[in-house]
């Protein structure tokens, strides 16, 4: 593979790597740009925008259902549910409170 695809001084970087660097920045609170996230986390800003999508994909999916990892013996069973319905009013509701703290 062209080690000029991500630019000339941008280095490959795998997908764990980019969403700690990525949630790292948008912990300190502010609000970025997508150019500001890849000038602070040294990505490329394609990868910047591909790491926040992914993101907002899990977080849609985590609000309506529920991951569980039980360990049965020596292996696991994981699973994903619907969340009930008390579960996702709850959720729902935190949200709104945190957007309009933000705001």
């Amino acid at each position: 593979m062209n080690s000029m695809q991500n630019g000339p001084d941008i280095p490959r970087v795998g997908i764990p790597d980019a969403v700690n660097k990525v949630l790292s920045v948008l912990s300190e609170g502010s609000r970025f740009s997508i150019s500001d996230l890849a000038r602070r986390t040294g990505l490329d800003r394609r990868t910047v925008d591909k790491v926040l999508e992914m993101i907002l994909e899990v977080q849609r999916t985590l609000s309506i259902k529920k991951l569980t990892k039980k360990r049965i013996g020596r292996s696991y069973a994981v699973s994903l549910r619907e969340r009930t319905k008390k579960a996702k009013d709850l959720i729902s509701e935190a949200g709104k409170r945190l957007k309009r703290s933000r705001d």
